[in-house]
């Protein structure tokens, strides 16, 4: 990449303004559900979690004859980090800039869609750790039927399977079922799930679309359901474009992701976040004047580490299409 022939500047007024931009066109991300971001202070490091081993091992008792107790050393897990930047770049065209001024402001524009464009790299990275069997040995278990036979299909099952296996592994409940778009509009259909909707007071869908997210949440009893939509085309930019989903529509899964923001606390999944090169989660908006090409350029950047932290609170379905 050239270097800057000027000052670089920060562009906060890009960003708010970019915050005005819905997400209209493609689904919304969900890696920050999935991989909830604590702050860290350097861009790597070591740290200790607690494992969920030494939340279920009893300590102590009654005090001793000699007045003492007994007494317990946690054992600690320890797991790194090493964040990296990544981020992409947007030419501001002053041709184009004048052409399109009556329809949108162009420098916004560009910079919205290097936002979106850090956002799906991200998801990607996200969906590349917990769409992958490999990260699961012996973690896994095949949907009963395919979800995409409403009729014959035991989704409940499948995902209650999974939840007693990972608490079977941890004796830690799942809080979380992630699943993609076609997967989702395929469990709103499934007859087993609408029976259990109704049969549990939940609601009385009378079609697909009557079925939400909460009810999901109630019949499955996990408090989190994710749905991941995000497509992305993965043809070659000079090609006609592919398009695909980022998040499996072969698999699903559940865990327990720990939300409380403390980093110790044990979780399926973390993005580690160093924010002291004036990186942001909503990816810091930066521009330049480059000579060269006498073009302005917007640069959309962030720091992070996404991890799949203890693989043991996690439990993938498999199979759930063909």
């Amino acid at each position: 990449m050239p270097a800057p022939t000027t000052d670089l500047r920060v562009r906060p007024d890009i960003a708010e303004a970019m915050l005005e931009i819905p997400f209209n066109m493609v689904s919304k991300p969900v890696a920050l559900m999935l991989f909830p971001v604590v702050e860290v202070e350097e861009s790597e490091g070591t740290q200790g979690l607690i494992p969920s081993k030494e939340l279920l091992t009893e300590t102590g008792g009654a005090r001793t004859g000699e007045g003492g107790y007994l007494r317990n050393e946690f054992q600690f897990t320890e797991i790194d980090w090493e964040t990296k930047e990544n981020g992409g770049e947007g030419v501001i065209d002053e041709r184009k800039k004048k052409k399109y001024m009556k329809y949108f402001d162009h420098e916004t524009m560009v910079a919205a869609l290097e936002r979106h464009k850090a956002f799906l790299r991200r998801e990607r990275r996200c969906a590349a750790i917990l769409n992958n069997t490999g990260n699961y040995s012996g973690q896994t278990n095949a949907a009963g039927v395919v979800w995409t036979n409403h009729a014959s299909a035991v989704p409940l099952d499948d995902a209650e399977t999974a939840v007693q296996a990972v608490y079977a592994r941890t004796g830690i409940v799942p809080n979380t079922f992630w699943m993609s778009w076609l997967r989702f509009r395929d469990l709103r259909r499934c007859d087993q799930v609408i029976e259990a909707i109704q049969a549990a007071g939940a609601g009385n869908p009378a079609k697909a679309s009557d079925v939400t997210i909460d009810m999901l949440s109630a019949v499955f009893d996990i408090e989190h359901i994710v749905v991941g939509g995000m497509p992305y085309n993965t043809a070659n930019p000079a090609q006609n474009k592919s398009v695909a989903s980022v998040w499996s529509d072969t698999s699903a899964g559940v865990a327990y992701i720990d939300h409380s923001g403390v980093v110790s606390m044990p979780t399926h999944t973390r993005t580690y976040h160093w924010g002291e090169d004036g990186s942001t989660m909503d990816g810091l908006v930066e521009s330049y004047y480059e000579e060269k090409v006498r073009k302005n350029i917007v640069r959309v950047r962030q720091d992070t580490d996404e991890k799949q932290v203890l693989p043991e609170l996690g439990q993938l379905i498999t199979t759930v299409a063909a």
